[in-house]
Order: C-alpha cells, then sequence, then structure tokens
C-alpha cells in the first residue's frame, strides 16, 4: 500500500508525537508509536493496489513542484468509530481544498485504485492520534485526547510518496519514497 501524505513543521511534529507518547504512557494505545518510520501528517491519498511505480512518482513529482507550504489549525479532536480512530481535525481552508482538488485532477489516471475515502467529496483531512481501537479503547483515547489536547497552528512543509508495510493487518512500517520541500 502506498500513500501520499503532507507532513509537519517540527514543532507541530513534536506535538502530535507527544500525544502518541501519552497514549501510550497511559496504557490506551500504541497504535501510532508501534509504527517504525511514521511521521505525523495529513494524508491526501491512499493507494491499496500496487502502483506503475515509475509513471506515478513522475506525475506526483511534477505536481509536487508547485504545492505551496501551508499553515493549518487544528481545532478539534474527533473519531472514525468504524476505523476506531481518534485524530485531529483541521479547518478546512482554500489552500488545503485545492491542493487536494488538484492532486486529483493530476493524477486522474490513477485514481482508479485510489482509496475512495480520499478521493474528493469523500475526503476528511486529519492527523491520527491512533488508530484501530475498539469501542472501550476509543473511549479512553478520545478522553485522553481531549484532555490533553491544544488548538494547533501547523505548517505543512513536505509532501512525500511512502510504502506502507502490513503484517496481520496491522500497519508495521512507513517508509518514504520520494518528496519535496513545499515553499
Amino acid at each position: 500500500m502506498y500513500a501520499v501524505e503532507c507532513f509537519f513543521d517540527p514543532v507541530s511534529e513534536e506535538y502530535v508525537r507527544s500525544i502518541w507518547r501519552g497514549l501510550q504512557s497511559a496504557g490506551i494505545t500504541s497504535s501510532m508509536q508501534a509504527i517504525e518510520g511514521l511521521r505525523p501528517h495529513v494524508t491526501v491519498a491512499v493507494y491499496d493496489a500496487d502502483l506503475t511505480f515509475d509513471p506515478f512518482i513522475r506525475r506526483f513529482d511534477a505536481f509536487a513542484q508547485h504545492v505551496p507550504s501551508m499553515a493549518l489549525k487544528f481545532d478539534a479532536v474527533a473519531v472514525f468509530p468504524t476505523s476506531g480512530t481518534v485524530f485531529a481535525h483541521p479547518a478546512m481552508t482554500d489552500a488545503l481544498f485545492h491542493v487536494h482538488r488538484r492532486y486529483y485532477q493530476e493524477m486522474a489516471s490513477f485514481q482508479s485504485i485510489a482509496n475512495p475515502y480520499y478521493v474528493p467529496d469523500s475526503w476528511n483531512p486529519h492527523c491520527t492520534f491512533a488508530i484501530n481501537l475498539d469501542a472501550h479503547a476509543l473511549a479512553a483515547a478520545l478522553q485522553y485526547c481531549i484532555g490533553a489536547f491544544r488548538p494547533m497552528q501547523a505548517r505543512l512543509t513536505e509532501i512525500a510518496v511512502v510504502k506502507l508495510e502490513y503484517t496481520e493487518g496491522a500497519c508495521i512500517r512507513s517508509r518514504t519514497i520520494c518528496s519535496r520541500l513545499l515553499h
């Protein structure tokens, strides 16, 4: 599986990691801490199938050259109950909306293998605090995150293609394949 992810400035990245560590220290979940190489991010696209890799990377790199760095305000904590996910939800900005739309326009030939949760008109941008939780752990993680959360003014500073590696249905590794700094 591959994903296109936008990474944060160092201060925002450390803030998200502190939530991950807190959830682990509280004995609630280590779901994010356990993924080797994972960086806090906002996902733009996920591809569940294998990509025609060289053409994909060429198109991605051409697209990424024109993606600006952008500020995002995260001021809400929310859940996706069906996947047991707790996350920070950013306010939608024109810049984020247009980058996402433009991505899918420029990468249209790959949309048939894109995960439908991330395509235009279905996408809920978010930064994950915990994932794959049962109902009890989801409630505990949400309670923890509400107590620990403070609104975050973040900057997206990099966009990357990452390879996500799974074992027995759980993501164990995130490896950056190609990235570009945003200006």
